[in-house]
């Protein structure tokens, strides 16, 4: 029996149901909400729909004696069909005052899922009713289906009773033309597209064909084990077509003006093609392209009353289905059932269809042989992304460039412990960057050229190298900037240093009380080294961080190959370092400046050098009335330090003399002459 309905509605008792499930929905009496559920992404939207209903009968499954207790409750659905929607309907009873620990075990032995689903303390014998229709599209119903109550705890949850799901499905899986091409000469072809999850054998499937209005007068039958893998297309093309045609077809049709006995390649835009799907004694359109009934009339196969013309207009093309490449948007998951009118569509917008140039002895539509899912024409490549903690990258990213220094393609691991990205790489070397987030220790990844069936590459984070994609490479510093630069190499294998990365490849510091350096890290854990001359012995030497931009850390070594620096610091001033050093002695030292942690940025780096006072200094006088005012810094003590236990230089502000400040000393002085004019006067008078 022919059927042109796209969806087979089971003939079982119908129900119109109202869901109390909602996806903002709070945690109200009569209104759970499905919080998680496992393998899938949660279903932000629920619309249930009038469906044929299959109960589970009176049983009920009880965890109150624990999870491993509660019955598992089955039925056997016979009818054939892939689901289109589903809805579960149960009673439920939560017998402990926790809310939202009820779980939800149902589905098939191959497609099971678990569902928390927002079980409230006041259920008693609560009628609820969820629809999972986004979690068991496509799954198929002819099978024996299985519902269970368990806890999230364990600690006893409640039940569940009298269970029925409401089903929807097509006798039809996602099978459909993809492509159809009416070119020059012999030039045709068409493709038939696996849009499921699964692969299919095409000898479950038919193509009719028809000519100049009449009924369907032509079969072309699959053999057994006809095999389409998901995501993959089948191209029937004519025998004589162009080789580039021929190249991707998977059946050629002789040419019936030959030796070949079928026309179903042999079309010239006015013929109609369908595509059937058997399923037991029974037969039904999928999908088609053109119409029997050309004249509307409801009478199908009336030869010239029925009969287009040239062709069949497609997307507001007349006569599309002639001299054109017809290809199915990618938007379109199934076949249009016999809906020609539908599918065509009356302009761009409307339409199922893109309509193209036609195929030539010189043109190959660049769309055979796939759909939606370009292939790779060069290498394919898996980028394999692993997080050891399982909780994605933590904003780490990897970045390929190729050789003009242009990303070609670039990802990250938003969450999760495995995630696989699938790449197309032309043969050469490309640098690879990982790593730019948190806890990098926690990311790793591996690189598979799948066209060549191997492993290019694996590593952690941070990485920053070359990478070879299918290509005979020579390893070593590409880079002409670094100090071991290899005119020879091709692939940069991570061994460059430059100058400034050790301290045996210091950066020119210059000579002490020199100019400041002013240069930057440019990503974290990046050091600069430096080496700088003492042209003579200096009593004290201060090497300076601060003012610089970054929180910084530093060390000054006497020699590279000493066991320990002389000095360190990090926060001398404010986030900046300074190291002082006293009585250091002419020669080469060595200062090494980075960040503390993941710090990096611009710095300043100051070197200075002076010598302790041998005498008296910084003497000023200031004349006054009858009077000279003295200041001078005193002689530094024989030990360079103090003298009777007083700091002379801790604060030249602060200069004393037998605990009297100059300052003070000077007034008495003053004081002293004024009263001895006084008594001068007096007496002269």
């Amino acid at each position: 029996m022919l059927k042109t309905a796209k969806t087979l509605f089971l003939t079982l008792t119908v129900l119109t149901m109202c869901s109390v499930v909602f996806a903002d929905a709070g945690k109200k009496q009569g209104q759970p909400v499905i919080t998680d559920a496992h393998r899938v992404t949660m279903v932000e939207n629920f619309n249930l729909r009038d469906a044929t209903t299959y109960s589970f009968g009176d049983g009920c499954s009880d965890n109150n004696s624990g999870n491993d207790a509660a019955a598992w409750i089955s039925i056997d659905v016979t009818d054939v069909g892939a689901i289109t929607s589903l809805s579960l309907t149960g009673t439920y009873t939560v017998s402990e005052s926790w809310d939202g620990e009820m779980r939800l075990v149902f589905g098939t032995t191959d497609v099971l899922y678990s569902f928390n689903i927002g079980s409230l303390s006041s259920w008693d014998n609560q009628e609820v009713t969820f629809d999972l229709s986004a979690y068991y599209a496509g799954v198929e119903l002819n099978d024996t289906w299985w519902v269970r109550i368990q806890d999230s705890y364990d600690d006893f949850g409640g039940e569940g009773c009298n269970f029925s799901m409401a089903v929807e499905a097509s006798n039809a899986p996602a099978v459909f033309f993809s492509e159809y091409a009416e070119g020059s000469s012999n030039n045709k072809y068409f493709e038939i597209y696996n849009g499921t999850d699964a692969d299919i054998d095409l000898s479950d499937y038919l193509v009719l064909g028809n000519y100049n209005g009449n009924p369907f007068n032509d079969t072309l039958r699959f053999p057994a084990n006809t095999t389409v893998t998901a995501g993959d297309v089948y191209v029937v093309a004519h025998e004589d077509a162009a080789s580039d045609i021929t190249a991707f077809a998977d059946s050629l049709i002789e040419n019936p003006y030959a030796n070949g006995t079928s026309y179903i390649a042999t079309f010239n835009g006015d013929d109609v093609r369908a595509l059937v799907y058997i399923s037991g004694t029974d037969t039904s359109i999928v999908d088609i392209i053109g119409t029997l009934d050309g004249d509307g009339d409801g009478v199908s196969g009336e030869g010239s009353e029925d009969d287009p013309g040239s062709g069949f207009d497609v997307a507001g093309v007349s006569n599309a289905t002639k001299d054109y490449t017809i290809v199915r948007k990618n938007e379109v998951v199934g076949g249009n059932g016999g809906d020609w009118n539908g599918s065509a569509g009356t302009d761009s917008v409307s339409s199922e269809w893109f309509v193209n140039e036609r195929p030539t002895a010189d043109y190959t539509p660049p769309t055979l042989g796939w759909h939606i899912n370009e292939p790779c024409a060069l290498n394919a490549i898996t980028f394999t992304l692993i997080d050891s903690y399982g909780d994605g990258w933590n904003g780490s990213t990897y970045t390929f460039t190729n050789d003009l220094g242009e990303v070609v393609a670039t990802g990250g691991l938003e969450s999760g412990a495995f995630q696989q990205d699938e790449l197309c790489l032309a043969d050469g070397v490309y640098g690879l960057v990982v790593g730019g987030g948190s806890y990098m220790g926690e990311v790793s990844w591996i690189v598979y050229d799948n066209t060549n069936q191997d492993t290019v590459a694996t590593g952690g984070a941070p990485f920053d190298a070359d990478v070879a994609i299918n290509f005979t490479t020579v390893p070593g510093c590409t880079d002409p900037s670094a100090l071991n630069y290899d005119a020879n190499a091709n692939l940069n294998d991570g061994s460059c240093y430059f100058e400034g990365d050790s301290c045996s490849l210091a950066l020119d510091g210059g000579i002490i009380n020199g100019t400041p350096i002013n240069s930057a890290t440019t990503e974290a854990l990046d050091a600069d080294w430096y080496s700088f001359s003492v042209d003579v012995d200096y009593d004290n030497v201060s090497v300076s961080l601060c003012g610089s931009g970054f929180d910084t850390k530093l060390e000054v070594w006497a020699a590279c190959d000493a066991a320990e620096y002389i000095g360190y610091n990090d926060d001398a001033c404010s986030l900046q370092s300074q190291v002082d050093l006293i009585d250091v002695v002419s020669g080469t030292y060595y200062a090494k400046v980075y960040g503390w942690s993941s710090s990096f940025g611009d710095y300043t780096l100051t070197i200075t050098g002076w010598q302790n006072p041998e005498g008296p200094s910084e003497l000023t006088a200031n004349a006054g009335v009858e009077v000279v005012d003295l200041s001078w810094l005193p002689a530094p003590p024989t030990d360079a330090t103090t003298a009777m236990g007083r700091n002379l230089f801790a604060n030249s502000n602060n200069r004393k003399i037998d605990g009297v400040s100059i300052e003070e000393h000077q007034l008495i002085l003053l004081d002293k002459k004024s009263k001895h004019r006084i008594d001068y006067l007096t007496h002269e008078s």
